[in-house]
């Protein structure tokens, strides 16, 4: 979905303070319109209709994924700001195992 404005901000590596991007500035009606989308998704179904068991088997299956891969992420994690590395308890996937 392209952006309402034309605006753009630069965003700043909080580690080395360089500039590492642009970025869109979102406004009122790129809100508006994420809110749309995300209520047209939630309401055509899918997610919403499972049952909680399922919904849990889901998030648990996304936490396994996401653990698998927890170097790359923690690797790419860090050109996006992070200042430091996340700890066990904060790695990739361990959220989403809790949620489930």
């Amino acid at each position: 979905m392209a952006p309402h404005s034309a605006d753009v901000n630069t965003v700043i590596n909080a580690t080395t303070e360089e500039a590492m991007g642009r970025m869109p500035v979102g406004d009122s009606a790129d809100v508006d319109a994420a809110v749309a989308v995300a209520r047209r998704a939630f309401d055509g179904g899918g997610w919403s209709d499972l049952d909680p068991l399922e919904r849990a088997d889901a998030l648990e299956r996304f936490a396994d994924e996401m653990q698998k891969r927890s170097a790359l992420i923690a690797e790419n994690g860090m050109p996006n700001g992070l200042s430091f590395r996340p700890t066990d308890s904060r790695e990739p996937g361990s959220c989403a195992a809790t949620q489930a």
